[in-house]
């Protein structure tokens, strides 16, 4: 009877360390990657934070077109809001580094069975 709890108490011990370890893991954060082919001579860069994101551009509206811009990123499901977001936020500082102040969302989408976010944008000014 001993041995039986012994095992017992053993075997509940080793399932609480898993699990404390399991919970205990840092989330991993993945960081998005990404290109820019320039279209024009590149302006002076600016501030990240100058550059406005625009879903779509209405018609009638002149701009330049200094870049195009790819992005993508692995996601983890429990945080694929905040990895949209830093993929926004670095297509931002790369339409930035070419002096845009715009930055035009042609495409962003994911892909579930990869767990892979993409995004193409056009940089603007």
């Amino acid at each position: 009877m001993a041995d039986k709890l012994a095992n017992l108490v053993y075997i509940l011990v080793a399932i609480f360390t898993v699990l404390v370890i399991h919970w205990s893991a840092p989330a991993v954060i993945y960081k998005p990657k990404g290109m820019v082919l320039p279209v024009k001579e590149h302006l002076i860069p600016g501030k990240t934070s100058q550059v406005e994101v625009y879903a779509g551009i209405s018609p009638g509206v002149f701009y330049q077109t200094l870049a195009t811009i790819h992005v993508q990123s692995r996601y983890n499901p429990v945080n694929e809001q905040a990895t949209a977001e830093a993929m926004q936020d670095y297509a931002k500082g790369l339409a930035a580094n070419v002096g845009a102040n715009g930055l035009v969302l042609i495409q962003m989408a994911s892909d579930p069975s990869t767990k892979t976010f993409f995004l193409n944008a056009k940089a603007i000014k």
